[in-house]
């Protein structure tokens, strides 16, 4: 009997050790979810830092197209200051042309009185 009895014991020691294995278990479990929680949410951060840098990085490429139509547009402008400057050179010798010219009816009206008296 008393062998029985120890047996006994010895099955509930068990049954209470395999509870206690089975706790234990449950939460090894629980910290595996916890850490695939974890996991997941450092995903999400990964990309939402990805789109971070993808929309800085098209910022970037923005900007250097604003850069090269600004460029552009002062390229323009200089071709427009150079025609400019052309036609304001056409127009001081059309006004020499005349200033001459002016000379020359002068010179006429000169001759012309010289010859009257």
């Amino acid at each position: 009997m008393i062998s029985v009895g120890k047996c006994m014991l010895s099955v509930e020691e068990c049954m209470v050790s395999v509870e206690e294995c089975m706790v234990s278990v449950e939460t090894c479990m629980a910290n595996v979810e916890a850490c695939m929680i974890s996991v997941e949410e450092s995903m999400v951060r990964v990309e939402e830092s990805m789109v971070s840098v993808g929309k800085s990085m098209l910022s970037v490429e923005e900007c250097m197209v604003r850069d090269e139509e600004s460029m552009v547009s002062v390229e323009v402008c200089m071709v427009s200051i150079e025609e400019c400057m052309v036609s304001v050179e056409e127009c001081m010798v059309s006004v020499e042309e005349s200033l001459v010219s002016i000379d020359e009816c002068v010179v006429s009206v000169e001759e012309s009185l010289v010859s009257i008296d």
